[in-house]
């Protein structure tokens, strides 16, 4: 619902270009319906809204996790038809596993959002029985992998061979890579061919497919042929990124793959976008 230099003001100056404090207010009333509004404009069916747990590196936010957590299902049970609540929580917490299931339980969340740069890896054993809960419930985790976005985050935490002790502990873990790796993609894809439970998602990669676009179709292409086009999928990584691209042309320059990649001498067909954009989360979240 807000980003990271919105919930985390202090940390973030002009000299980061890509993060830039900014006002906010802390509303999810209005902020839900501006995303759905957003969503209508941009011909989105369903948006996965997220939070990430910076506490343990960012120090504490504006508004505090757990309260920012039942924002969200919130939002999720004034709009079921278009929003899905993850839930938010650093496993350096004590009693993560305990909130997270209560959440299950009673907030309406359908998977697990976690951040390694705060400091563990993704095989600690601190994690595992927030991977227990989400094989006993059915739902997926999704990670941030590949490098921090901040000085104080630790890239190495979120490296792609970081997860394959995870994907091979918990074969039934539904695991969502997300930025497929970011710089690291190669080695996402390394990973994910012998795993999968393993799927590469694509959200902040709207500069490269809007400044490098044969690099972006290329990489999607790769993945696409290597893991299969039922493994990859799309994602906005919003607020943060709406500094690079709208939602709706983001959606609009997804859909356009098809010509782009011939016209870049791949082959990448409309059913294996229509999996891309939504076909895929959909059948992991068990949408209708």
């Amino acid at each position: 619902m807000w980003s990271a230099d919105q919930r985390h003001p202090a940390l973030f100056n002009d000299t980061m270009a890509d993060y830039r404090s900014q006002s906010v207010t802390f509303n999810w009333e209005t902020t839900s319906q501006d995303i759905v509004a957003e969503m209508d404009g941009a011909g989105v069916d369903v948006s996965v809204v997220i939070l990430a747990d910076f506490d343990f590196r960012f120090g504490a936010p504006v508004i505090e996790v757990e309260e920012e957590n039942r924002m969200i299902s919130k939002a999720r049970d004034r709009y079921p038809e278009r929003i899905i609540a993850f839930y938010g929580i650093d496993p350096q917490r004590t009693d993560s596993s305990d909130r997270f299931e209560q959440a299950i339980k009673t907030n309406h969340v359908s998977g697990l959002k976690l951040h390694p740069t705060t400091g563990y890896y993704p095989h600690d054993e601190i994690c595992y029985p927030l991977y227990e809960l989400c094989v006993a419930y059915g739902v997926p985790v999704l990670f941030h992998s590949g490098p921090g976005f901040h000085p104080l985050l630790y890239g190495r935490t979120a490296h792609p061979l970081e997860f394959d002790k995870v994907a091979a502990d918990f074969p039934d873990l539904t695991m969502i890579m997300g930025h497929a790796g970011g710089d690291w993609w190669y080695d996402c894809v390394a990973v994910a061919k012998s795993h999968e439970n393993m799927y590469p998602e694509f959200s902040e990669w709207q500069a490269i497919f809007r400044d490098t676009p044969e690099e972006g179709i290329r990489v999607l292409d790769y993945m696409i042929r290597n893991l299969g086009s039922e493994r990859v999928m799309w994602g906005s990584d919003f607020p943060g990124l709406r500094k690079e691209m709208s939602l709706k042309s983001f959606v609009s320059l997804c859909q356009n793959f098809p010509s782009l990649a011939k016209k870049y001498g791949f082959a990448i067909s409309s059913a294996e976008i229509d999996a891309f954009l939504g076909g895929n989360a959909a059948r992991i979240l068990n949408l209708a």
